[in-house]
């Protein structure tokens, strides 16, 4: 059976043509996700490239005459391509909560029940807790680091053994989550 044969069928719904084909690939993901410039999210990478295996076998169109393998190749390349220049726009645009909108609504929360509102301060509390609950111990241990003990994000990265590149996007995320749960307060 060619590729493109095993393709129309996992197209057609066969589950086990498609578990064959998204292994027999494992190379070519694992290759783009290394690549020098992905390197500090290659776990995000990795998975931005199987995403786009999908996609791909979703997409293919045989009677264009195009191999699957070449198809393949191109769009997990491009699609990578769009991933990184997607996380480099958020390392250079990167905003801590009240340095922006973003923060200002939770961060005037907090001053109005600081201000003697003790029912809110409660709530406000309650809640910030159960969101830092939500975050893995790198990410809380991250955080720490670069709010509570004031280390610039390069030494709290050393600390932790990442790469600043890497550290900011824990960060970026960390705060994301932080912000999506504390937007239902």
């Amino acid at each position: 059976m060619t590729m493109n044969e095993m393709v129309l069928q996992a197209q057609q719904g066969d589950g086990a043509i498609l578990e064959e084909l998204f292994e027999r690939f494992q190379g070519l993901f694992f290759r783009a996700a290394r690549q020098r410039h992905l390197r500090t999210v290659f776990e995000d990478a990795l998975q931005a490239a199987r995403e786009s295996f999908l996609r791909a076998v979703r997409d293919f169109d045989a009677a264009l005459g195009v191999p699957f393998e070449g198809f393949l190749k191109r769009r997990v390349y491009g699609d990578l391509h769009t991933f990184f220049r997607r996380e480099r726009a958020y390392w250079q645009r990167e905003v801590h909560p009240g340095d922006g909108e973003e923060g200002d609504g939770f961060w005037d929360m907090a001053e109005d029940a600081s201000a003697g509102r003790a029912e809110n301060c409660l709530l406000l509390r309650d809640a910030l807790a159960r969101a830092i609950r939500t975050l893995s111990p790198r990410e809380k241990e991250l955080l720490s680091l670069v709010y509570l003990a004031d280390t610039t994000l390069r030494e709290a990265a050393c600390r932790l053994g990442l790469t600043p590149a890497y550290a900011a996007v824990v960060k970026r995320r960390a705060l994301l989550k932080l912000r999506r749960r504390l937007e239902k307060f």
